[in-house]
């Protein structure tokens, strides 16, 4: 009788046992399974900031190079680097009458073309001096960077004159597609 007992108390207590070892088991299980889903969804928020924050500066870039592209001549695809460089010149020429221009050759440096040049110019007050200025600072494609401004009185010519020296540079790799208008 006794042992009956015992085989049956100890039969509860494996079962218990079994029964409680399951639970701890499952609550380890499920603990594990809580921290881990809590990771993914950090880990997927994470990608979906990300996501949005690349999608925007994606579309921050290609309207940086739209923009770009509309600061291109409209020849610029059809016209070589080197007659685009010329053909500032020719502006020159048309927008500021009566000046001598001078230039050297078209030289190559750290990927931009540049073409050397200095203007000379006549004139009777300093404020179309400015304007003359002015002008070729204003030039986007090519760029004209300033490299020194000399500014005399001539009395032979009664007038000033103005001797501008400076650089025409542009990429010396073309931009590639198309101009887009609007």
């Amino acid at each position: 009788m006794i042992y009956e007992r015992l085989k049956k108390n100890l039969i509860y207590y494996l079962l218990t046992g079994i029964v409680l070892g399951v639970v701890v088991i499952a609550v380890v299980l499920i603990g594990k399974y809580e921290e881990n889903l809590a990771q993914s969804i950090d880990s997927f928020e994470r990608i979906r900031m990300n996501s949005i924050r690349m999608s925007k500066a994606t579309e921050e870039k290609e309207r940086i190079i739209r923009d770009i592209k509309e600061l291109l001549p409209a020849r610029y695809h059809s016209t070589s680097n080197e007659e685009l460089l010329l053909s500032a010149i020719d502006s020159i020429k048309a927008n500021i009458r009566g000046c001598d221009i001078t230039i050297a050759n078209i030289e190559k440096k750290g990927g931009e073309l540049t073409l050397p040049v200095s203007i000379r110019i006549s004139s009777d007050s300093y404020g179309m001096l400015v304007d003359r200025v002015g002008f070729l600072q204003g030039l986007t494609y090519p760029h004209f960077r300033v490299e020194s401004i000399l500014i005399e009185r001539s009395e032979e010519m009664g007038g000033l004159i103005c001797k501008i020296s400076g650089a025409f540079t542009i990429p010396a790799e073309k931009v590639e597609g198309e101009r887009h208008n609007g």
